[in-house]
């Protein structure tokens, strides 16, 4: 059959298949299955299709055979597959998608930066760049990359896009957390956006102005940019047609006018200015309100001070105001007046100019005549036309300036420049594409002439160039290549007395006019072919004949528009402004007015004269540097996603010249070298003794050597010439040669490396060593037998510190040193303990605080320090302070309080005490020599026997310690009453204490047992109360008793409900070691020992949970338990797979460079800064995904400049990473939390939310990760402002999202009870069709969702969504479709189970879910499609429905054997008598005699003989299967899932057996004969089929087909469906196309055909029916359906009943859902 390129009404050519010539009539069918006929005299003038030409090739250049509709249909289907982009040799064609694709993330950016190849990847945009950059660092020669193309191709976004890669891969090493220079670059784009784009009926974001970004590199670096932009079109400003919108920053500005920064220039809406009003309000897909919050952080970023700001604001809205003035005419005069005063005022008030002065600016006009100034008033167009001037002037300049001011903060710093190195530039060209409009001005004439400059270059370059390079070295090429010359055009516009010319002499002309102008280029160009004049009237009108098409300029306002002449009294007043912003702009226009009057009859630059010099310049600096070039194609113009405008593609790409470009490339040279150059660049890979060859000897050798092709490379006069094919050759054996050379050479310096670190080892060690065994240790010693280190130092003690850790330090990262390492660590950790307790001691020797004194001396005792006099005084201190410091805090308060009766009874326990009101006898540091005074001055006189009075009283506490001397542990005494302590301290009062400080104890809160001591001192409470709590503060000073106490809680809490008690006690050990910067690994064990308890604890309360949703330690009701639970969740640092803060990398600022940053932030605070490593625990081969998933997040945070199609891209990488990879998942987690705690921006911080919800609708973290996530929700929901005032607004917008995800993570789906351990990992043996099979290492929580990702990671399968696990046992061969959402640990236990019942085994598998009637296999994903062939042939292969038509049948399944054979067995050849096809086509001929099967099987194997030339083992295999593929896929039930069925007859169905929802009473009668005929169930993405199983192979059999309904809703449960609308026609392009391929025919009303068959075999009358299946259920080896059907033979339709006997209706009702949802495209969510 025959394939041609036929033409098309839509898609110009299509590739069709011949099917038919009669009656001069060829019919064609596309792939479609649409029919096009055309004349048959024409078909041999068509040209012939190759397979190539259709799968989307990504070069057009490795096309065999390149034509226009080859061309035109590899981009078309690269467009339909999302592959915008396709190389054209070096030239990449970039399709714009209009809509954001994923393909800008990190990730992506990262795999073209650090590629070694470019071209081996994909092609993409970074392509382009990353070339470049590759040959800025090779050739050292300037690099250039010309992006053009129509208006709305996609220009801008391109140019942006290179911007971020380059930024990125020049990427200095900042050592700041501040803005680095190449961010400040990427923020220049907001600023040149809003001042230069506007939108256009082409192009929603259109620049409007021609822009050259030129880079400065140095060794790889970006030191320096220069912005230079040119013609900026102004009268934009005033006006713009219908459809369109001024510039941004004024829409910008009036969004943003409720600003408490905007509020003082008093700004109304955009529908109250003139000069916005005029267009469109506002543009799709622009949010002008957050454009101007990233103008403002760009502002910022680049240096631009808030007062210059607000001064631009200014300027810009009285330019909005200017619109305003409207005029009127006098009234008894010949000027105008203002019909409204507030414009000018408004104006003059944001300019800072006096009203009077600018209205004299446009309503009087200054004439100078001889030596007289004359004032005269103006006319309404005048004053119309100068305020029009003035607002274009006042914009114009505040453009300039704004590109000069970046420029100043860009510029290259002369201090960075190396005298040894020089600096490269690299620029980017962004003009306005090629523009034709219904009114075409000069701007749109200046525009097309640089496009019309840019074309020429590249026509120069591509083709003229090499032509003539060809003739001048004596080659001669292949073919003849015509190529689309615009010489013409430029000289008709910029040659000498070019239209151009004329205007800038007209301009002087006195009494010249447009019309006068446009006489003068038609009658001086009449006779020009590129010239085109109007055929009826227009005598302002003349058109050119450009590159890209006939463009009709009307040349009103011509003369006035090239006038390049400011407004002169402006400019005069400008200085009494008293904006110096202003002031600024107007300095260089400030004397041309005398410049231009001096000058004599010089005549003034013009605006094309400016423009052209200009486009001159530029073009001189492409020139000079390597080009590359992106051609942006345009693909509908309605600028809508996914549709395809096939003529005007095609019409771009032939004015573009890419088919000549392409045929130059593969019939030329794709390369070109002097012999120097040659011989320096290939000589290396020449045999050792032809090192002195010349190049044409060099040249020989090479094609011998290498056996290159014949013609491949060519020797000129002065050059060598290589063909694109040699040249990868020799490219790929020099990359091989030098990565050789490069290991040799890596080889020498790592071991010179090696012995020289180990040299310097030496030494290090040695020096370690000794310091070492100044302490004591030896090789056997162990570090806690060392004794006390202060002791044995002494005085030394610190300076062996420092010179311990410098040891340390010095010491080289070497495995064999590791143990002297930890050795030296522990020592150092020990001795610094030590040290501190020591200073701590020295520093509180004069203290009055006696809880600090006994807490040091307990840890003293804890470290085992030995006693000194040191201790002895703090000891001695410490019980003087507790009997002193409670005394003197009761006499100062009775003091003050002047409570006499207080004062005596504290006098009586100072005496009590041994003490006196002495100064003397109290300590010195207490300072009571006025606090004694004060009591003796309140005191009565003391009596002469008052000495002995209080005798007794010192025998009362003594009895009463004798009776409570020993109060059991951490139980208050019981005393039947107890005394008012001295301080006033009743016996309730000390009770209430004593309890509080009881329950401290009991949970071991060492802070609160501290206040509680402190508490019960200073109000005299008993020491005997007090002691064992003294006693257990001291205590928990010792890290022994604390690691001995962790130990055993951890034992109390292995129950199945911990006690509350117990947890409470872990977290406080925790906190307490912390405090004491104690073990590490202890902290962590004891707070994951309190978590996992929380969680266990919380579970034992849950039995009444709802078990839809997820359970959480934050689901308790009592304050108690969610107190500890929010405690043990609360700090992220005690996540158990969080790395140590120690240990961790840090953040740093180059991923090239690997270089750290210091970094003031915590490792879980905000940072803009990209991470060195994972923060979490993850395998080695995760930690670079983590790193790029890190920047995604900053990325998408709006931390790092990006555009939008970038950010969207970093967050839809960020989520599928969260979503697909389950070991990444908390890891993602981990870094948005870390991004959201403590981050200053609020915008940034409102999207790291949105992002944060995304991901928990899509996913859930961890069990362990979970409690953490939901208390950090927990804690902003809880932080909420109090009031909904604007200014808190965006703190409610983030609480309301965070309380968001928190009823997303609570409403996921609850993990199985036995996958509570998050981090326990299971091996998984996963089948594939090709009989290999993979072993996945994953957590037992994972979901078979996510183990369908990592299995398309592991087999190279990109698209792995469209795959499935499938169930299977040892002793069937039927395939059970798993759901997606299932843990693998509730697979393991289900297979155990299964294993208990019968000793079957399950397997695992992991096949196609479906396969679609219309699906291609996917060329640019390999794997994915040998493995849907696979499948495919193994479906075909088995399939259980009998012949229908003969030749269709054994054509397909033929060729599937054919393919089965030779690409997979390729040892087994089909012979003439090999009964193999017949073996593999069993279920195609179960149903024939013997003599029948003995007949197909001669057809078959003469049908293999046809088809050899077609699917021999010489075709490509990708060809041979694709082409296999097509014609199985055109097979009925192609890849169905099937199941054997028997139809129930009615009567027994009865009212109890029913399991779908209102079941009809009518039921369908499948069989005309039969009331239980054997069926087999299909079900694919149509729906459901029922064909008859071999042994019903009755005239009164039907095929029936019961499609989904398009459209409506439905229950997920797959119980009941909408009412019914109309089904699928029977017209589709699936039965259309089967139709075409097919000799039988089929009625689809429910009539019945013949099926016309080969000879010998029997005729089948099989009725086919078609339906609608409304509703579905199912029960263990039931299976119902509903149906809208009519009977066999009638027409009229019902809804009636199928009742069938099937072994696997379970199955079948689930992949009858599964297919309807994937046909929606909705998730599956039933189990």
């Amino acid at each position: 059959m025959r394939r041609l390129w036929v033409p098309h009404p839509d898609q110009v050519w299509a590739p069709c298949w011949l099917h038919d010539s009669i009656d001069g009539i060829a019919t064609f069918g596309t792939e479609e299955g649409e029919a096009l006929e055309i004349p048959a005299v024409g078909v041999n003038d068509l040209e012939e299709v190759h397979q190539q030409q259709v799968v989307g090739e990504e070069d057009v250049c490795l096309l065999d055979t390149v034509t226009k509709a080859a061309l035109l249909h590899t981009i078309r289907v690269r467009f339909s597959k999302q592959l915008v982009y396709t190389w054209v040799s070096r030239i990449l064609l970039a399709v714009n998608p209009f809509q954001v694709l994923p393909l800008y993330s990190s990730q992506v950016l990262d795999q073209y930066r650090f590629a070694s190849e470019v071209r081996a990847l994909p092609p993409h945009i970074f392509s382009i760049a990353a070339d470049a950059m590759s040959n800025l660092r090779t050739s050292r020669r300037h690099q250039a990359i010309v992006i053009n193309g129509e208006s709305g191709a996609g220009k801008t976004e391109s140019a942006k896009l290179i911007m971020s890669f380059i930024a990125e891969a020049t990427k200095s090493d900042s050592q700041e957390q501040t803005q680095s220079f190449e961010e400040k670059v990427l923020r220049t784009n907001p600023i040149m956006e809003a001042f230069g784009n506007a939108m256009t009926v082409r192009n929603n974001n259109s620049s409007r102005f021609v822009k050259w970004l030129n880079f400065h590199t140095q060794d790889g670096r970006l030191v320096g940019c220069e912005v230079q932009q040119y013609l900026l079109e102004d009268t934009r400003i005033c006006s713009v047609a219908k459809g369109e919108r001024s510039y941004h920053i004024f829409f910008q500005l009036l969004q943003a006018r409720q600003s408490p920064l905007l509020k003082d220039l008093e700004l109304e809406g955009p529908e109250s200015y003139a000069y916005t009003r005029c267009g469109e309000l506002t543009v799709p897909g622009i949010d002008d309100l957050q454009a101007f919050e990233e103008l403002k952080e760009a502002l910022d970023a680049l240096g631009i001070g808030k007062s210059t700001q607000a001064q631009m604001w200014q300027i810009l809205s009285a330019v909005l105001w200017l619109g305003n003035c409207r005029f009127s005419s006098e009234a008894h005069h010949e000027g105008v007046k203002f019909e409204d005063e507030r414009p000018v005022q408004q104006a003059a008030r944001m300019l800072g100019l006096q009203i009077e002065d600018l209205k004299k600016c446009m309503l009087v006009r200054k004439i100078t005549v001889g030596k007289d100034l004359v004032e005269t008033p103006q006319r309404g167009e005048q004053a119309n036309a100068a305020r029009d001037s003035l607002s274009k002037y006042i914009y114009m300049q505040l453009f300039v300036w704004a590109v000069e001011s970046l420029n100043q903060t860009l510029k290259v710093d002369s201090s960075s420049k190396s005298r040894t190195s020089e600096t490269q530039a690299l620029g980017i060209l962004d003009i306005a594409g090629f523009e034709s409009f219904e009114h075409n001005s000069l701007e749109q004439l200046l525009i097309n002439l640089c496009n019309e400059h840019l074309q020429q270059f590249f026509n120069n370059f591509v083709f003229r160039s090499e032509l003539e390079d060809y003739a001048k070295e004596g080659l001669s090429l292949d073919c003849e290549v015509n190529f689309v010359d615009n010489k013409e055009v430029l000289q008709l516009l910029d040659g000498r007395a070019g239209i151009l010319d004329v205007l800038d002499e007209e301009v002087v002309m006195p009494k010249a006019s447009d019309e006068s102008f446009a006489s003068k280029v038609k009658t001086g160009q009449a006779q020009h072919p590129r010239l085109v004049k109007p055929k009826t009237g227009g005598k302002l009108l003349f058109g050119v004949r450009h590159f890209a098409g006939e463009v009709m300029y009307n040349c009103e306002g011509f003369l006035q528009k090239n006038v390049d002449k400011p407004p002169e009294d402006f400019i005069k007043l400008i200085p009494s402004s008293s904006l110096e912003l202003l002031k600024e702009l107007g300095k260089d226009s400030e004397v041309q007015p005398s410049q231009a009057s001096k000058s004599g009859g010089r005549k003034p630059k013009s605006t094309s004269a400016k423009f052209r010099l200009s486009l001159r310049q530029l073009i001189g600096k492409i020139d000079v540097s390597d080009p590359h070039f992106v051609r942006c194609i345009k693909p509908n113009t309605e600028k809508v996603p996914n549709k395809f405008n096939s003529p005007l593609v095609l019409e771009q790409l032939l004015f573009s010249g890419i088919l000549e470009a392409v045929q130059i490339r593969q019939k030329g040279f794709a390369s070109r070298a002097s012999f120097d150059d040659f011989l320096k660049r290939y000589s290396c890979i020449a045999s050792a003794d032809t090192k002195t060859l010349s190049a044409t000897d060099l040249v020989k050798h090479l094609m011998e050597k290498l056996k290159l092709d014949a013609g491949g490379m060519q020797v000129g006069k002065t050059k060598v010439f290589l063909k694109a094919s040699v040249l990868d050759q020799l490219e790929a054996v020099l990359a091989a040669s030098r990565y050789n050379m490069a290991l040799r050479l890596q080889a020498v310096m790592r071991s010179r490396q090696a012995r020289k670190h180990f040299a310097a080892a030496r030494p290090a060690t040695k020096a370690l060593k000794e310091s070492l065994r100044r302490v004591g240790w030896d090789d056997s010693s162990n570090v806690e037998r060392l004794g006390v280190l202060v002791d044995k130092l002494g005085s030394e003690a610190k300076a062996f510190l420092a010179e311990l850790r410098k040891a340390e330090s010095a010491l080289p990262n070497y495995p064999s040193s590791q143990r002297l390492r930890e050795t030296a660590q522990a020592i150092t950790a020990r001795l610094t303990k030590e040290l501190q307790c020591v200073e701590h001691m020295e520093r509180l020797e004069k203290s009055t605080d006696a809880m600090e004194i006994e807490k040091a001396l307990a840890r003293a005792e804890g470290l085992k320090l030995p006693k000194t006099p040191l201790t002895l005084d703090l000891r001695s201190r410490c019980k003087a302070l507790q009997v002193q410091m409670p005394l003197k805090q009761a006499l100062q308060s009775a003091v003050n309080d002047e409570d006499s009766d207080a004062l005596a009874r504290v006098v009586a326990e100072v005496e009590k005490k041994g003490l006196n009101l002495q100064v003397k006898s109290w300590l010195l540091e207490l300072d009571m020599a006025g606090l004694v005074e004060q009591v003796a001055a309140k005191t009565q006189p003391v009596k002469p026997q008052e000495p002995t009075a209080p005798t007794p009283t010192p025998a009362q506490p003594a009895e009463e310690s004798t009776v409570e001397k020993k109060p059991s542990p951490f139980r208050m005494s019981r005393r039947s009453s107890r005394r008012q302590t001295f301080t006033g301290f009743s016996d309730a009062q000390q009770l209430q204490l004593l309890a509080s400080l009881e329950q401290a104890a009991e949970e071991l809160d060492s802070v609160i047992m501290e206040q509680l001591l402190e508490q019960a001192m200073r109000n005299g409470i008993d020491e005997a109360d007090l002691q064992e709590y003294h006693k257990l503060l001291c205590r928990l000073q010792d890290e022994s008793f604390l690691r001995s106490t962790v130990e055993q809680v951890l034992e109390e809490i292995k129950g199945r409900c911990p006690p509350r008690n117990a947890l409470q006690k872990l977290q406080n050990l925790s906190h307490q070691l912390r405090i004491l910067h104690g073990d590490a690994e202890l902290i962590r064990a004891a707070a994951r020992g309190a978590q996992q308890g929380t969680r266990k604890r919380t579970k034992s309360f849950a039995s009444n949970a709802d078990p839809s949703r997820r359970q959480s330690v934050l689901d308790v009701s009592n304050v108690e338990e969610l107190r500890v639970a929010c405690e043990s969740f609360r700090d992220l640092s005690s996540f158990s797979k969080l790395k140590s803060e120690g240990t961790w990398k840090g953040h740093r600022n180059s991923l090239l460079q690997h270089v750290q940053v210091d970094f003031n932030g915590t490792m879980l605070g905000h940072s803009k800064v990209t991470i060195a490593e994972s923060l979490t625990h993850i395998p080695k081969s995760r930690e670079a995904v983590a790193v790029q998933n890190f920047r995604n997040i900053v990325i998408w945070m709006g931390d790092r400049p990006a555009q939008e199609c970038q950010r969207i891209a970093s967050r839809e990488s960020v989520v599928d990473i969260a979503s697909s990879d389950p070991l990444m998942r908390d890891e993602v987690f981990m870094q948005l939390l870390k991004q959201l705690s403590g981050n200053p921006s609020p915008r940034s911080e409102w999207l790291g939310w949105q992002l944060l919800l995304q991901i928990c609708k899509a996913t859930m973290p961890s069990d362990e990760l979970d409690d953490f996530v939901r208390f950090f929700c927990a804690q902003k929901m809880r932080r909420a402002p109090a009031s909904h005032a604007e200014t808190d607004a965006s703190n409610w917008e983030i609480a309301r999202i965070a309380a968001e995800c928190f009823e997303a993570l609570a409403a996921a789906l609850p993990r199985p009870a036995d996958s509570d351990v998050s981090g326990d990992m299971v091996g998984v043996l996963v089948h594939l069709v090709d009989k290999s099979s993979q072993n996945l290492f994953v957590p037992v929580a994972t979901t078979l969702k996510e183990l369908s990702s990592l299995m398309g990671s592991r087999v190279g399968v990109k698209h792995w969504r469209d795959f499935a696990f499938f169930q299977a046992t040892n002793r069937s061969d039927s395939l059970r479709m798993l759901p997606d959402m299932l843990p693998v640990s509730e697979l393991i236990n289900m297979w155990q189970q299964i294993r208990e019942a019968t000793n079957l085994r399950g397997h695992l598998h992991w096949l196609r879910r479906f396969l679609r009637p219309q699906e291609m296999l996917l060329a640019g994903d390999l794997h994915h499609a040998a493995l849907t062939f696979r499948q495919a042939v193994r479906s075909h292969m088995g399939r259980p429905v009998p012949c229908q038509a003969g030749a269709e049948a054994e054509e397909m399944a033929t060729a599937a054997a054919l393919m089965w054979l030779e690409c997979y067995n390729p040892s087994q050849k089909i012979k003439d008598n090999d009964a193999l096809v017949c073996q593999l086509l069993k279920g195609q001929m179960s149903g024939l005699k013997p003599a029948q099967q003995d007949e197909v099987r001669r057809m078959l194997l003469a049908k293999v003989h046809d088809m050899r030339s077609e699917f021999g083992p010489r075709i490509p295999q990708l060809q041979r299967m694709t082409r296999a593929f097509a014609l199985m896929r055109c097979f009925p039930f192609f890849g169905a899932h099937r199941w054997s069925a028997k139809v129930i007859a009615p009567a027994k169905v009865n009212a109890g057996q029913m399991v779908v929802n209102n079941p009809p009473d009518r039921f369908l009668s499948v069989h005309a004969r039969q009331t239980e005929p054997d069926v087999w169930v299909f079900v694919d993405m149509l729906g459901l089929h029922l064909a008859p199983a071999m042994t019903s192979h009755t005239n009164g059999a039907g095929l029936w087909s019961f499609h989904f309904q398009p459209e409506g809703a439905f229950s997920m449960s797959g119980s009941d469906l909408a009412s019914p609308v109309s089904c699928f026609t029977p017209a589709s392009a699936a039965s259309r196309r089967r139709s075409m391929t097919s000799d039988s025919t089929f009625t689809d009303d429910g009539g019945s055909s013949t099926v016309s068959t080969a000879k010998g075999r029997r005729n089948l009358r099989l009725h086919k029916q078609v339906g609608r299946l409304l509703r579905w259920g199912a029960k263990p080896g039931v299976l119902q359906l509903v149906v809208h059907s009519a009977d066999i033979g009638r027409s009229a339709l019902q809804t009636q009943l199928v009742a069938l006997a099937c072994p696997d209706a379970m199955d079948a009702a689930f992949v009858v859902h599964s297919s309807l949802c994937e046909s929606l495209q909705i998730p599956t969510t039933c189990t």
